[in-house]
């Protein structure tokens, strides 16, 4: 669900879960996603909706899971006060450039991996996005890493 908020301005959402009826008789090859890729895309971000840093193993390690994605999405929120009050003039010309910050929060939770979050924050034009993200596994810190995507076809 994407809903619009005002001139450039959008909070997207995703909500869904799951569960194997007879996990016993099922061999998993491997699931690496917890993500919406079997809805239609609503989202203009290629990067948010899906965990970005949750390892591979925790995806086969329940038979049912709940997740949820949000991500707002606007010009201006934090580069606004950057070019405000900096006298850099290397945040000067890169908030000419920035067309959106996008601010994601994901939750999972398995029987296994009761709380597991991911927060971020973005920044993209017309060209690419970028994300910084953390982790957080039982609400302590897991981890932290960065994705870059191209949007030249988008």
């Amino acid at each position: 669900q994407s809903l619009p908020l005002g001139l450039c301005r959008h909070l997207n959402y995703h909500v869904s879960g799951g569960l194997f009826w007879r996990p016993k008789s099922i061999y998993f090859a491997d699931f690496r996603y917890f993500t919406r890729r079997n809805f239609p895309d609503t989202w203009d971000d290629q990067i948010g909706g899906v965990f970005n840093l949750l390892a591979g193993e925790w995806f086969n390690a329940s038979d049912k899971y709940v997740q949820a994605h949000v991500m707002y999405e606007s010009p201006f929120v934090l580069f606004k006060f950057l070019r405000v009050n900096s006298t850099r003039k290397f945040l000067r010309v890169a908030s000419r450039y920035i067309l959106s910050e996008r601010f994601y929060l994901s939750q999972l939770w398995t029987p296994v991996l009761p709380s597991y979050t991911e927060i971020g924050y973005g920044i993209g034009n017309h060209i690419f996005n970028i994300a910084l993200f953390a982790g957080f596994d039982r609400w302590r810190y897991d981890g932290i890493g960065v994705k870059f995507a191209f949007e030249l076809f988008q």
